[in-house]
């Protein structure tokens, strides 16, 4: 069932000081769409899914009134391979525990009801290969308080809700609402899920937590969940040594917010933390944002970045917050009003990897410094913008650390702990998080010229597109482009779509656009499970996409055998259709590398560009074909041509080019690979002297601060920076 779900609005426009509109430059690039696809579509997935070989529970003598359990039906029918469709209805269901592999329940507005003698364990799975869509599950029944295990490997759940405050027995142990696992080598995925009632009322208190995850040894995702009120550890993730991604996430209010250990990546994610229910064993409450709490089995680096921490009174703590020693924390692109008087960023204890915060904004009421740290030597801090009460940076037990191009304009000490610093301002404001995250009402805005609105269907002049399935998708138009009414609240002008295109996703679900003129771009990240509609009529997907002439060429590379790998290219890179499923971009590949591992099979990836790194663990039983030609491994990587940017004058510049880039000899004194270049981009500035850079591939991003008295040459031919 869909409901009103909070999302997080698109980063307001900055006209602030040189330092401010750095920070801005690169949120409003990278994050300008953190959360706006919460839920959309859930409760519907029976829309597109093909259900001619399901076993219709109802049919097969399921009470769909709530009335009788169905635990003897559902048994008779769930099993290997099979589908089984819950049609509208609410279904009472006792405890249900199965190990089958390759079975989907599919539910179209259907409510599976958990009676109330239910307290402990209650929908229980370990198989392979499983899958839950669009089926909620209502705990309010006064004494309902089950606890949930999705394990086994390469599971899903899609658009399920929990509806109803959990009640709480007592007992503090094994009480969270949802735990969490994957087998090794697998994967799980929670996509579309929220449990926003929670288990206590903020002036109340409980055992009873939210989702958990205790030594996961697979890799887990979870994309546009949201939590709200629980009491004891919302999210309690500090104990698993495969990967975790928590993408577009919301939390609200919650105890002890969102706790995690190594090997993470949290993007796009909210925190609106201001009340929070006390925890009862403890009688403590603390609405963090996110406390990393790792020990020595969740090693790895952890990334924060595109995310945005209201932290309020009364029960709002640090937005960010570590207790023990960690490997590499990066922070980036985020924003944090801290009110409470907390550390809004507190890296205590140390580590041994590096420590980077950039493109950061902290605001807000709280005496306490923004940034605290100890024990971390070598941080990197740049363009971060603090505007708040008391202290803005403050430094213990940490030598070589860095602060550049940053404004802090605090009420107290500026900077304490003797970092290197550069470019610092005192002045200046800084963006603050909304800290409203609901769909926003039509406006104004929303009404064309004709006068009629985009809450009407398609107009004469206008192409209906339709897409039912999972991929990402652009599409671009020689016209105007605008979603259907369905679609207008999950996407934001400016941002998923405008100026004749549209970039966004699908997840099994369908959206439909209108657009005049032709269709220019169509773009999908695989068709396998894709159907296309235009003004009604099916039509090949593969029939829409782009000539190959109309982009760069495409070239593939094919191993066979065993092997850990990592292929980079001067362009982009992508897997074969068949692989898609099992590969994440941002995390097996992306920016135009793949690192991943083979075990005795194959794998195809598509790429443009030459090949520049090809690295293997054995070459023992390999086989590598390019463009369906056998090579030797050692033959694979193709030299790059290099070239040379010289710059003369006085700037800020910032170049990024399609391969690598790195300074020539006499400037590589004066820069730090991963602070002042890097991954194929430099960021640096220039007085009254010159600069030169070698780099690969194409020139794709050219920006200066100023362009008086500037002399741009490449190749030693002086350009225009306009043409750049």
């Amino acid at each position: 069932m869909a409901r009103d779900t909070p999302v997080s609005d698109r980063l307001p426009t900055r006209t602030d000081e040189h330092t401010s509109e750095r920070l801005h430059r690169r949120s409003v690039l990278k994050y300008a769409g953190t959360a706006v696809g919460l839920f959309a579509g859930a409760g519907t997935a029976t829309a597109t899914a093909d259900l001619d070989d399901a076993v219709n529970i109802v049919d097969a003598g399921a009470d769909p009134t709530g009335s009788t359990t169905i635990n003897s039906v559902l048994e008779s029918v769930h099993d290997d391979g099979e589908t089984v469709y819950f049609p509208p209805g609410e279904y009472r269901l006792d405890p249900f525990r199965d190990g089958a592999n390759n079975w989907s329940w599919i539910g179209e507005d259907a409510t599976i009801v958990v009676p109330r003698h239910v307290t402990s364990r209650y929908l229980h799975f370990t198989g392979r290969g499983w899958s839950i869509d669009g089926i909620d599950v209502d705990l309010s029944a006064n004494g309902a308080a089950p606890t949930n295990f999705f394990h086994g490997g390469d599971w899903a759940v899609r658009n399920l809700e929990f509806i109803g405050q959990m009640s709480d027995p007592g007992e503090r142990g094994g009480s969270s609402l949802l735990y969490l696992d994957a087998d090794r080598g697998t994967t799980g995925l929670l996509e579309n899920v929220r449990a926003m009632d929670g288990s206590a009322d903020p002036d109340s208190s409980s055992n009873r937590g939210g989702l958990r995850i205790v030594g996961s040894e697979g890799d887990i995702t979870l994309r546009n969940v949201a939590v709200s009120g629980f009491a004891n550890n919302s999210m309690y993730f500090h104990n698993m040594p495969a990967h975790l991604t928590i993408d577009s996430c919301y939390l609200e209010d919650t105890n002890t917010g969102l706790r995690i250990g190594g090997n993470t990546t949290v993007r796009n994610t909210v925190f609106n933390q201001s009340r929070a229910p006390r925890a009862r064993w403890s009688g403590g409450r603390a609405a963090r944002g996110i406390w990393i709490n790792s020990n020595g089995s969740t090693s790895g680096d952890i990334t924060i970045e595109g995310c945005e921490f209201v932290m309020g009174e009364p029960a709002g703590a640090h937005a960010i917050y570590t207790s023990n020693a960690h490997e590499g924390i990066t922070i980036r692109d985020c924003r944090i009003r801290q009110d409470r008087n907390f550390f809004a960023i507190q890296l205590d204890e140390g580590g041994s990897g590096h420590t980077i915060i950039e493109n950061v904004s902290i605001t807000g009421d709280a005496n306490r410094a923004g940034i605290y740290l100890r024990g971390r030597s070598g941080a990197r801090f740049r363009n971060l913008c603090l505007q708040k009460a008391g202290d803005g940076v403050r430094i213990r037990s940490s030598s070589n650390v860095r602060l550049e191009n940053s404004t802090i304009n605090v009420d107290g000490t500026t900077i304490s702990g003797s970092p290197s610093t550069s470019g610092i301002s005192t002045s200046g404001t800084c963006p603050v998080p909304d800290g409203d995250w609901k769909p926003s009402e039509a406006s104004e805005e929303d009404v064309d010229d004709s006068g009629a609105s985009n809450d009407d269907g398609p107009r004469e002049n206008e192409t209906v597109l339709r897409l039912e399935g999972e991929c990402d998708y652009r599409i671009g138009v020689t016209g105007d482009i605008r979603p259907a009414p369905e679609i207008a609240q999950w996407v934001t002008e400016g941002e998923q779509y405008s100026d004749g295109e549209a970039d966004w996703y699908l997840t099994g679900s369908w959206t439909e656009w209108y657009f005049t003129g032709d269709l220019e771009t169509f773009d999908v990240d695989s068709t396998a499970d894709l159907r296309v509609y235009l003004d009604g009529e099916e039509v090949d997907p593969d029939t829409l996409t782009n000539p190959a002439d109309d982009g760069p060429a495409e070239s593939t590379i094919r191993l066979e055998g065993a092997c850990d790998y990592r292929i980079g290219v001067t362009g982009d890179i992508r897997p074969h259709d068949d692989l898609a499923q099992y590969v994440t971009e941002g995390e097996q590949y992306g920016d135009g590398e793949v690192d991943w591992y083979l075990t005795g099979s194959w794998t195809e990836w598509h790429f443009t560009g030459d090949i520049e790194t090809f690295e293997v663990d054995s070459t023992a039983d390999l086989r590598v074909f390019i463009d369906g030609s056998a090579v030797e491994p050692g033959d694979v990587v193709t030299e790059a041509q290099e070239s040379t940017i010289r710059l003369e004058g006085t700037t800020d510049y910032h170049i990024e080019v399609s391969g690598d880039i790195r300074p020539a000899p006499e400037i590589a004194q004066w820069v730090s690979e991963g602070e002042q270049y890097g991954d194929g981009e430099a960021d640096w500035y220039l007085t009254g002297s010159w600069t030169e850079w070698h780099f690969t591939g194409d020139i794709e991003t050219f920006e200066v601060d100023s362009t008086d008295d500037l002399t741009v040459s490449v190749d030693g031919i002086e350009v225009n920076t306009s043409r750049l």
